[in-house]
């Protein structure tokens, strides 16, 4: 809370006239601020958008920085930012060939997509702060410098916090979590632009102490509307004395030459060739130091006389490690933009277990052979308003490949998708120490995804007021692989097919404005992935400025609602979401209140989580046995310096 006070004076005290007799000194012409500091990702070079970078200064959703509410209250984690995470609603994997599967902490690392490199006349530091309850703290720091016209570099740094929210070992500090992340980033552009080259270096370190959820065992029925009737003093966590950690490390360059010495990315005519290189090792840990009292309280099963390991603790860790190359040509042809390159990727995969039949430490190493791709992508204008975007991948020889054409006009956008994947890693092999499985005849999952959404249409009469969009969506997956409820990789013999449609409303009225979505979902196949029936967002903000004109800002409030359904649980020991059937989540209304605004070159939030708490009910959940977000006041500040 200090450091939020300190902030917003210190914000405040850089719109405030210098009333001293000391002359000002001089300065540079250049007025800087974020209409100096532009910046790249490699995906805007590598596609050739042209436009304009800057950094972002809007105040609109600040307060939803947990990735829940990022994404639209479509995703589950365990109740607390910096847990395991995932979507609720179906998605298939970006990348085709081999994958290693461990996903459910990577969206609380810095991805290569979200990289930024800058180009500022100025150095640039953008300071981004939030302050939770319960002890959770996130600390987000990047600066940028130029070294020269042609080249510039940044550092970064993340660390976050949580502590537990009941069951507290002491009065103050439990901790539940840490998470740092940091890396570097740097560029470098010809004179003559071109020559463009980008890389990074990250590393990421993420830690939980997993509790497996609350214990049921004393419950009856043992369900979540009975757990969310008791107090803390009646809970006690299922698992004590684990620990999980992930340990990232990524390398990404990407570099690309024009051909042509008069050619820019705004001509007409360019032709480039283009290399990426990406490098990353991933390593998972699981470890438990109290496997006696933990089998009695969570695994209940498991594949060894427990009475062999009394008094030792179990670890299973793996190694991954990938490298990528790819290189092509790439260019615009007048309206026509198009894309073709190979690529090539190297795999190292080992896990190291406790072998249970001589209680000793083992190291099961897989091979796997080199993979190769070809690919392409082109952006086709057909007539006017009408356009096609069309790109593909293939595993050479024909094995695993992706497909995707997109159709847009004036008034609509329509979306096919088709991934043929071979199933991750994770989901073939496990060697120990708590689950063993060899899926070698897993065969390989076919998705197909139809997506069709509209642009914003205002309603007749009232045009000025209310608007609305619509979307639909339809899904079909043979052959998924998924979790049963025991925590084990099994595959489906009849097919999923998950349909969703539903409507986007924006209404304003003078100050005041309404955003809503309301969804529809239904799974018409096997009854392996379940999805809420009915999903609603809705927000309702005044947007001005208050205080006499002084601040600029937007005060409303945000309501959250699904259906009850039996989301997935969570397994801590493969960090994989498994099914559930015994355990109904949400259907609790979730609103908070929140006020974004600015001051000079600082944004802010001030946020009250789950208002309705005590009111709808004493608590929720939208992962079984693990809390959602209990009631508490939330503060973030964003600032800006460019000195």
């Amino acid at each position: 809370m200090a450091v939020f006070l300190l902030a917003i004076s210190g914000a405040w005290a850089q719109d405030t006239p210098n009333n001293s007799n000391t002359p000002p000194a001089k300065k540079d012409s250049i007025r800087y601020g974020p209409n100096t500091t532009r910046y790249y990702y490699w995906h805007t070079l590598y596609n050739n958008i042209t436009d304009t970078l800057y950094i972002d200064t809007t105040y609109a959703n600040r307060h939803r920085y947990n990735m829940v509410q990022r994404n639209g209250n479509t995703w589950q984690d365990l109740g607390i930012f910096g847990t395991a995470t995932q979507p609720i609603f179906y998605r298939e994997p970006e990348q085709i060939g081999t994958r290693l599967g461990y996903n459910a902490l990577a969206p609380y690392r810095l991805q290569r997509d979200e990289v930024r490199y800058f180009d500022s006349y100025s150095p640039v530091t953008d300071l981004d702060y939030i302050q939770g309850g319960k002890g959770r703290t996130r600390l987000r720091v990047t600066h940028a410098r130029s070294i020269t016209p042609d080249a510039s570099a940044a550092i970064f740094f993340q660390r976050q916090e949580a502590n537990k929210i009941l069951g507290r070992n002491s009065r103050r500090n439990d901790p539940l979590l840490s998470i740092q992340n940091y890396g570097a980033m740097t560029r470098f552009f010809s004179k003559d632009l071109r020559y463009k080259l980008l890389a990074h270096f990250l590393y990421s370190e993420h830690a939980v102490q997993e509790n497996g959820g609350y214990n049921t065992d004393e419950l009856s029925p043992a369900n979540s509307e009975t757990l969310a009737n008791l107090s803390p003093q009646e809970l006690a966590y299922s698992l004590e004395e684990v620990v999980s950690r992930e340990k990232v490390r990524t390398f990404h360059l990407y570099q690309q030459f024009d051909l042509k010495k008069d050619s820019t990315q705004q001509a007409k005519l360019t032709t480039q060739l283009f290399h990426q290189l990406e490098w990353l090792r991933q390593i998972n840990e699981y470890t438990d130091e109290n496997l006696a009292g933990n089998v009695a309280t969570f695994y209940r099963r498991l594949p060894f006389d427990i009475n062999r390991f009394r008094g030792q603790q179990l670890t299973y860790l793996t190694d991954y490690q990938q490298l990528d190359n790819r290189a092509g040509i790439k260019g615009q042809w007048n309206a026509l933009r198009y894309r073709a390159y190979l690529r090539s990727r190297l795999y190292g995969f080992e896990a190291n277990y406790t072998d249970v039949s001589t209680l000793a430490d083992s190291v099961k190493r897989v091979n796997i052979a080199p993979e190769w791709f070809a690919g392409f992508a082109a952006n086709i204008p057909v007539y006017k308003h009408h356009k096609l975007e069309a790109e593909g991948e293939l595993q050479l020889p024909m094995r695993d490949y992706r497909a995707k054409l997109v159709y847009i006009n004036k008034w609509f956008r329509g979306t096919w998708l088709r991934t043929v994947f071979s199933p991750d890693l994770t989901q073939r092999h496990v060697f120990g120490s708590f689950f063993k499985w060899d899926n070698a005849d897993f065969y390989r999952t076919v998705s197909d995804r139809l997506n069709y959404e509209t642009d914003f249409i205002p309603v007749p009469f009232i045009k000025k007021y209310l608007s609305f969009s619509r979307f639909a969506g339809f899904e079909n997956i043979q052959n998924m692989v998924y979790y049963d409820t025991a925590g084990i990789a099994r595959q489906t013999t009849e097919g999923v097919r998950i349909l969703h449609a539903g409507v986007h409303l924006r209404a304003r009225w003078n100050y005041l404005q309404w955003l809503t979505q309301i969804m529809y979902s239904y799974n018409m196949g096997e009854d392996v992935f379940r999805v809420p029936p009915l999903l609603i967002n809705s927000q309702l903000f005044v947007q001005k400025k208050f205080f006499r004109d002084e601040l600029d800002g937007q005060f409303g409030v945000d309501f959250h609602w699904k259906s009850a359904f039996y989301a997935n649980a969570f397994m801590p020991s493969t960090q994989q979401f498994i099914l559930n059937d015994r355990y109904l989540t949400d259907g609790f209304p979730v609103l908070d209140l929140f006020f974004n605004f600015k001051i000079s070159k600082a944004l802010l939030f001030v946020k009250v989580t789950n208002l309705l708490q005590d009111i709808a009910g004493k608590a929720y959940f939208n992962t079984p046995r693990y809390y959602a977000q209990p009631r508490s006041l939330e503060l973030g500040i964003n600032w800006l310096f460019f000195d």
